[in-house]
This record gives structure tokens, sequence and C-alpha cells, in this order.
């Protein structure tokens, strides 16, 4: 709410403002037959994520495939043996989910944000990128020539300016 003073100077009014005290429900892990773990936690909603974490983050990479779990995550996306790339956009589109994946030092994770009654579809999409991605479609790059890996090459110091840099000049009204 805005008010006005005497003077004309508009100030904000404090609101009151109720937050939502629904207590998280505990996330349930379920081993299945094949040793894969289920996590799952029920909030309520009419939206779901799912998703996969897979153990390949650049931790587990050495300087002869560094970035390679980085270029597989990108190459999934490329189309599978049932679904061209135009296809699996175009299907996620349809839906109204969002696909997307990243890859931390540790993991790679692929997953969708679907409406709750999308995700028996969702899980199987992600089952086939991951399953049966068509790599064999996408040409590979050209090898690197040989010579110094990049990260032994020295790097110059970054920049660094001689005093702080300031937020405001010095004629702002505070």
């Amino acid at each position: 709410m805005l008010r006005t003073s005497g003077r004309g100077l508009a100030r904000l009014a404090p609101v009151a403002r109720s937050f939502s005290a629904v207590a998280q429900q505990p996330t349930q892990v379920t081993t299945l037959p094949n040793e894969l773990r289920v996590a799952s936690e029920n909030t309520g909603g009419e939206t779901a994520t799912v998703g996969v974490w897979i153990d390949t983050g650049s931790r587990y990479e050495s300087d002869a495939n560094n970035g390679v779990a980085h270029f597989l995550e990108h190459m999934a996306f490329k189309g599978t043996s049932k679904r061209s790339q135009l296809q699996l956009e175009t299907e996620v589109e349809n839906m109204g989910a969002h696909l997307n994946a990243y890859t931390s030092r540790e993991q790679t994770v692929y997953y969708a944000k679907v409406l709750k009654k999308d995700v028996p579809k969702a899980v199987e999409m992600l089952s086939d990128i991951l399953l049966n991605s068509s790599f064999s479609q996408v040409p590979a790059p050209a090898p690197l020539a040989p010579g110094p890996s990049p990260r032994s090459l020295p790097r110059p110091l970054p920049s660094c300016p001689s005093r702080p840099v300031a937020l405001f000049p010095r004629d702002t009204p505070s």
C-alpha cells in the first residue's frame, strides 16, 4: 500500500503476509530388483520432476578424456533409435514439459519437469535417451593436434583493479 506523508513524499506501508506452514514430506528411497535406487517425495502438487543422477562428473575424468561427461550430456539429446532430435523436442513441447541435463564435478544429471499425469511418459523418454542415444549418426569431432594439454600451458593471472570499484558514485544521495 502506498501512503503519502504531509510533505508529499510517498512511502510504502508494511503489508502483512502469510506463509504456508506445510511440512515437507520425507524422501523415500526404494531399491528396485535391478538395484536401481529411486528417491521420491510427494509434494501434493500437480507437477513432478523425474531425473537420473549418474556418478560420471568431471572428477572421474583424466587429462586424456577431460570433458567427455559434458560432451556426452549434450550428445544424448541429438536423437535416439526411436526418436529424431526434432521428434524428441516436439514431444517434450507438446507435453508442456522441460527436459534438461547438467554435469557437475560429481555427477551428470538428466531430468524432466512434467505434469504429474505425464510421469510415465517422462520416465520412458529419459530411459530412451539414456539407453538408445544414436551417437553413431553424429560425426565425431576431428582429433586434436598432438601437443601440450591446454591445462599444462601457463596462464596469465586475471587483471584485478588496484582499488575497489564503487557500486554507487559519491554524488548519489543516500
